[in-house]
């Protein structure tokens, strides 16, 4: 696929802090059971592997979650939301302009019982700057939540139309 633009949704600089303490959190609290453990009688060691194993594990799918980004990529009739992690890139969402309803500021938001699925593509509930938007898709309404640049809403507004978009 080609795209017009591309945009990149980077997280905060605060992000190597946060994985650092929870490296430093995830020591600790793995230190602990496995001092518990010392009082077993049997089985001692394989429940500390075990444990071992299984923080391992979770610190690797947390990291993982921790470090992907999303990006924003806009072709001549379709908008693309993908996740980057390091070298591996995932599809998650492509909307087609037709199928847009309705784009607007997050503040704007209301109810709407027919939604069936939300896709966020924001990293936290801070929903300053973000916009949703409401696009058909088999007879079904679905909602995407994003934080776009002000040159993305510029080129959504002229691909979409004015009709459909509310500023």
């Amino acid at each position: 696929m080609e795209y017009i633009l591309s945009e990149i949704l980077r997280r905060r600089k605060n992000l190597v802090t946060k994985i650092i303490a929870f490296a430093f959190l995830s020591i600790i609290v793995l230190n602990v059971l496995i001092t518990l453990t010392n009082n077993l009688n049997v089985h001692r060691n394989a429940v500390s592997i075990l444990l071992v194993l299984i923080t391992v594990i979770l610190m690797y799918f947390i990291f993982r979650r921790m470090i992907f980004v999303y990006a924003y990529n806009l072709g001549e009739n379709f908008i693309n939301f993908t996740r980057h992690n390091r070298g591996y890139s995932k599809s998650i969402l492509t909307v087609n302009f037709k199928n847009i309803l309705l784009i607007d500021k997050y503040e704007n938001i209301y109810t709407n019982c027919n939604v069936q699925k939300t896709y966020y593509f924001i990293y936290n509930f801070n929903y300053t700057d973000c916009y949703f938007c409401e696009f058909e898709t088999n007879n079904k309404i679905y909602r995407f939540v994003f934080k776009p640049s002000e040159r993305l809403i510029r080129i959504l507004e002229r691909k979409i139309g004015n009709k459909n978009y509310e500023h």
